[in-house]
């Protein structure tokens, strides 16, 4: 049980360092302000619940949502049903 707790916290830091890492190596021009240098990468998305349509998140850094229409966004369902079911609010999930 505990090789499977270290394995668990060593794959989501893999994931959330290859999401900050892989997603901001990007030019410029990509997308230009004031997205910048981020950009999605579809692979790392199911990995990281969504995280990686990176520049969705910092067009739209307040939305609860960050996949583009059309796309699944795991960590936005969680939080639907969280919402749906009292446990938190989303003030901002619609947010642009």
């Amino acid at each position: 049980m505990k090789l499977a707790r270290v394995l668990g916290h060593a794959m989501a830091w893999h994931v959330t360092f290859a999401v900050n890492s892989l997603c901001h190596d990007a030019k410029e021009e990509d997308h230009g302000p004031p997205v910048g240098r981020s950009r999605d990468i579809g692979a790392l998305c199911l990995l990281s619940c969504g995280d990686a349509y990176h520049a969705a998140h910092h067009a739209r850094a307040r939305a609860a949502r960050h996949a583009p229409p059309g796309r699944t966004d795991l960590a936005h369902i969680v939080m639907r049903v969280g919402a749906r079911l009292g446990a938190i609010s989303l003030p901002h999930a619609h947010a642009e």
